[in-house]
């Protein structure tokens, strides 16, 4: 009896103690095992590129880019085709961010698109505090319950990363501009 009831108490207090699963259902979102975040990335061809001119295209695109979405640069290496930069979309009411790292190299290059956040308000009811706007990241959903709300707003964050994910490969597969048969 006395084994059964210390059974009993080292079950109840490791499922106590024990992390919080993913609710079923969880989002069909990439995620690195390694680092259990989301991420999208890959690694695509361009054959027949030099690493400049892919560079060149990248940044082109990240200027264009910018013209639609707040897009901060944090590196910039020509030398070694890197470029880093912040995206950010929405207003503070509806905000989607996230981190892009683009590398070049002859014939290829990689994306990696992480560190993805939403920004929402948090709306005061019947003259309750409000703290405003909250930011959190897109992991955090995966540990909701799965309502409709949260699903068209994971929706909504993914079919954004996608668009811009085929905004860069159309700008980086572009034919050769035909500047210099005139």
């Amino acid at each position: 009896m006395k084994l059964l009831c210390t059974l009993l108490l080292a079950l109840a207090t490791s499922t106590t103690i024990a992390q919080p699963g993913p609710y079923p259902g969880y989002f069909q979102l990439p995620v690195n095992q390694t680092t259990k975040q989301v991420e999208y990335t890959a690694v695509v061809p361009a054959a027949n590129v030099p690493e400049e001119e892919l560079f060149l295209r990248a940044q082109d695109w990240l200027a264009e880019l910018g013209s639609t979405h707040t897009v901060v640069q944090k590196v910039s290496n020509p030398e070694a085709g890197l470029l880093i930069s912040h995206v950010k979309a929405g207003n503070a009411f509806d905000g989607k961010a996230f981190r892009l790292a683009i590398q070049v190299k002859d014939g290829h290059y990689q994306y990696q698109i992480d560190q993805i956040t939403h920004t929402y308000s948090d709306y005061a009811r019947a003259g309750k505090y409000s703290v405003g706007t909250v930011t959190t990241n897109i992991e955090a959903y995966g540990l909701r319950r799965q309502r409709k709300g949260v699903i068209k707003t994971i929706d909504k964050i993914d079919r954004w990363i996608l668009a811009t994910i085929d905004g860069l490969n159309a700008a980086m597969k572009r034919p050769e501009e035909a500047s210099n048969l005139i």
